[in-house]
Order: structure tokens, then sequence, then C-alpha cells
């Protein structure tokens, strides 16, 4: 399976859960429901979606949230701007389109 769908699940979960002015990266991330999301619309077991999302991180697309924070442990992401630059450029493309 490409890397495009699993991109676009994150993007579509950044849409449809637009940032609050007082929310930490930590509590975004969360409210995402991201990994639920890989893993019902990709069929990827729970246990492999760190192993997907990893990867993505490679690509520079989503950073893991770092930091010192009361009961975070780590394994949650936020998208990057490169990111959301890729996923707008994407969606004016003319391939978009043709359908």
């Amino acid at each position: 399976m490409s890397e495009y769908p699993r991109r676009e699940i994150f993007y579509r979960q950044c849409l449809n859960s637009q940032r609050q002015s007082n929310e930490s990266d930590i509590q975004y991330s969360q409210r995402m429901h991201w990994r639920e999301a890989i893993h019902k619309e990709c069929g990827i077991d729970p246990e492999d979606v760190t192993f997907v999302v990893k990867r993505l991180e490679r690509t520079g697309f989503i950073s893991e949230v770092t930091g010192a924070f009361f009961g975070y442990a780590g394994g949650e992401y936020v998208p990057t701007e490169s990111f959301k630059r890729f996923m707008e450029y994407l969606s004016l493309h003319p391939f978009n389109k043709a359908s």
C-alpha cells in the first residue's frame, strides 16, 4: 500500500479537527483520532500503526510532539507546514479533478 492514502487520511483528520487557539500539540493530536482513522480506513492492525506513522514522520510531513509534559510518554504527532502545503498542492492539481 502506498504512503499517499495514509497521508490523505491524516490530512482529512486535520481538516475535520481544526486546531483550537488554546489547544496544545498533544491535545490537538489526541482529538484528531488519527490512529483510529488509519486503522479503520486502511485496515492496519493497531499494533502496526506506530510503524506506519514512523514512516510518515521520516517524510517530514508529520512530527512527533516532544517535550516534558506531565503524563506524556510520546507517540503523538502533528502535521508540519510542509505537509499542509503538499496536500493543498495536490488538491489544486489537475490530476486530482480528472475522475
